[in-house]
C-alpha cells in the first residue's frame, strides 16, 4: 500500500477510481454470450489474441465445468450446446477495454440447430 493512500482513504470513497489506489494494472473482464437460445456451436473462430488479453473457454477449465443452482447443474461456460440466449461462451480480460471489445467483436461464432 502506498504511504499517501491509507486504508481509510480506500474504504471511504475518497479514492474515486480503483487505479487511484496504486498497485498492479487493472484488468477489464468481458463475457462473450450466445445470441441464440438453442443450438450447437459449429464454429468458434478466435482471431490472434493481442498482447495483454487472456481468454478462457469451457475446455480450459479442468474438472467439473458446472455449478449447482437449485440442485440443477448449470455450465459456467458453454462447451458446444447452447441452452439459453445469453449463455456465456467465452470469458476474456485485458488492460485496455477498447482493445478487448475490438477483439471480442471479431470472434466468429456459427451455430447449427440441435433439433432436426
Amino acid at each position: 500500500m502506498d504511504d499517501d493512500r491509507s486504508l481509510s482513504d480506500k474504504l471511504s470513497g475518497r479514492l474515486r477510481h480503483p487505479e487511484d489506489a496504486g498497485g498492479k494494472t487493472i484488468l477489464t473482464g468481458r463475457v462473450l454470450r450466445s445470441p441464440r437460445g438453442s443450438g450447437r456451436i459449429s464454429v468458434l473462430d478466435l482471431p490472434a489474441i493481442p498482447d495483454g488479453i487472456v481468454s478462457l473457454v469451457s475446455s480450459d477449465i479442468p474438472g467439473n465445468t458446472h455449478i449447482m443452482l437449485g440442485g440443477t447443474p448449470v455450465p459456467v461456460l458453454s462447451g458446444r450446446d447452447i441452452l439459453w440466449e445469453g449463455q456465456p461462451v467465452l470469458a476474456a480480460a485485458g488492460p485496455d477495454p477498447d482493445a478487448l471489445e475490438e477483439w471480442l467483436s471479431s470472434i466468429k461464432m456459427d451455430f447449427v440447430d440441435s433439433h432436426p
